[in-house]
């Protein structure tokens, strides 16, 4: 060992270029490594953080196994789950204009399970049962609709007709809800 320590020295010390460029070399590829090595936990933190935010900080999702979509709570075994937030998501499609459609995201929940420290504008959730809905504020502004409008989406080749009873902010369930033209 005490040979091997003595020539790498004394290689070291005769060519001094090439030691100062393996320093550089060794110092650059460890910094990398390690820059590499956090930037995938940062982005993996973010996607997580987001997901959690949608999913509203709950950490189990639960769906239907077979080839109906819909199925009751009683039916599920819940040892061990608490705070259940049941709900149906569901793709619906809107008429901008005769050239345009909106694809759209529809999420729907009992009154009691609807959080309403997001709702804008102080509203609240007395009144709201029927063919009334909550939009978020980034649907609101890229469809132009607000409070009291009155429009039109169809899910499942049926077309529904709904009023705008409140604007959600951009969290929770609506962190990723927004409309992309078709």
């Amino acid at each position: 060992m005490f040979i091997f320590l003595k020539y790498i020295l004394k290689s070291m010390w005769e060519k001094k270029g090439r030691s100062i460029l393996l320093l550089v070399a060794i110092s650059l590829s460890t910094g990398l490594l390690v820059g590499s090595l956090g930037i995938v936990d940062i982005a993996i933190d973010i996607f997580s953080k987001t997901q959690l935010e949608q999913a509203e900080h709950k950490e189990i999702y639960i769906i239907s196994d077979t080839s109906e979509p819909y199925f009751k709570i009683s039916n599920l075994h819940q040892e061990g789950i608490i705070n259940i937030v049941p709900q149906i998501a569901l793709d619906a499609s809107y008429d901008i204009n005769k050239d345009e459609m909106a694809a759209i995201s529809v999420i729907a929940r009992e009154n009691e399970y609807i959080d309403e420290s997001i709702l804008l504008d102080n509203s609240n959730l007395k009144g709201f049962s029927g063919n009334k809905c909550i939009i978020s504020k980034r649907v609101s502004e890229e469809l132009g609709l607000e409070i009291g409008s009155q429009f039109e989406i169809t899910i499942d080749q049926k077309d529904l007709k709904f009023e705008v009873y409140a604007i959600a902010s951009n969290r929770g369930a609506f962190i990723l809800i927004r409309s992309q033209i078709l």
